[in-house]
């Protein structure tokens, strides 16, 4: 129904249908029935060649099977399961019926293509890969208080001459409590372990990362700027990342967290302390031996950042976006710099 779909958080297009059909004796009646797309699905930018579903029910249960959902991109996720209604023993005994707490059990699997999923919102570098997304997932308990277990795998896709993103993790439900565990992604030779919990009942919800030894180049390359050579060796040595929010406001401006990067920059280093609340990012990086010709090839010196402190500040939004909209009306930033210019000591303050 249209007005079920206007208030889903992501829009929502395509053509479902079901069919029913009820036979047996009036007290013991049985349904069959099939749920399927006939025309192309789209939820936000993923499309659906095919969701079909078959299922059946009785006074003892409800049963759910031949789960088939199929990306236009490819891959499938299928599942079955199960709720044990007991109508039958309740209409016998004359008892109350509590769909609360009927019994359930279902189970997943996916195999997805990560990579043509992520694409229409993020396109990767051309040098860096990802392998299929593999999931197994189990839920159980019962209507009022399920418990899910989902263990997913990213192999790594084993391309030529390319850094592979892979990980693997497990996610649990729980008491109305969802955890992220055991999350470890690797990029190259780096990795990254994240750790994260939420809380449906007050909606709260926080996460914290380390990573070390991740390869920035392949997404630097990707602005555009005459001016600039941003194929430099740039790596993350060390992060420690936290953040927190609301679940029903998941917008930037709702998220708060503290970010602590170290980076090599073309054999120099800078250390990055960030701060975000309300959509508000600020930075001091305080930076050594950073080569600037290197990067900027149209400076008619050899020219190097010997030392210096940076602080900035700005929209997070407006940042993200900065390589399809270069717009820096909401950054502020100034910085204490000592240089080295064709040799010569420079000292500069710089304000925005």
């Amino acid at each position: 129904p249209n007005n079920i779909i206007q208030q889903l958080p992501v829009p929502v297009k395509g053509v479902v249908e079901a069919q029913v059909k009820l036979q047996g004796a009036i007290k013991e009646p049985k349904f069959t029935g099939r749920i399927n797309n006939t025309r192309t699905v789209i939820i936000d930018k993923t499309t659906f060649k095919e969701i079909d579903a078959k299922f059946k029910a009785d006074l003892d249960q409800v049963v759910l099977e031949n789960v088939q959902i199929i990306p236009l991109a490819g891959g499938e996720v299928t599942a079955e399961g199960n709720i044990d209604t007991n109508l039958q023993q309740a209409l016998n005994s004359k008892q109350g019926i509590n769909i609360n707490q009927m019994p359930l059990a279902f189970s997943f699997q996916a195999n997805l293509p990560t990579q043509k999923l992520v694409s229409p919102y993020y396109q990767l570098p051309q040098n860096v890969a990802v392998g299929n997304f593999q999931a197994q997932g189990q839920i159980e308990g019962t209507v009022e208080n399920p418990e899910a277990l989902v263990n997913w795998d990213i192999p790594e896709a084993n391309t030529n001459n390319q850094e592979d993103i892979a990980g693997s993790g497990e996610v649990v439900f729980i008491n109305n409590n969802l955890f992220l565990r055991d999350t470890e992604i690797t990029y190259g030779d780096g990795q990254a372990d994240l750790e994260a919990e939420a809380n449906l009942e007050n909606q709260q919800w926080q996460a914290n990362l380390d990573a070390n030894s991740l390869n920035l180049t392949p997404f630097f390359k990707q602005f555009n700027n005459p001016n600039l050579n941003l194929n430099r060796p740039v790596a993350v040595d060390t992060a420690q990342a936290n953040f927190k929010g609301r679940l029903d406001q998941l917008d930037l401006n709702r998220i708060q967290g503290t970010a602590n990067l170290n980076l090599s920059v073309d054999g120099g280093d800078v250390v990055l302390d960030s701060q975000l609340n309300s959509g508000n990012l600020q930075a001091k990086a305080v930076t050594n031996n950073i080569q600037l010709d290197n990067f900027v090839t149209s400076l008619p010196v050899a020219a190097s950042l010997e030392s210096g402190e940076i602080n900035a500040s700005g929209k997070l939004a407006q940042i993200l976006a900065l390589k399809d909209n270069p717009d820096f009306n909401s950054i502020n930033a100034n910085a204490n710099l000592d240089l080295n210019v064709d040799g010569e000591a420079v000292a500069c303050l710089l304000y925005t």
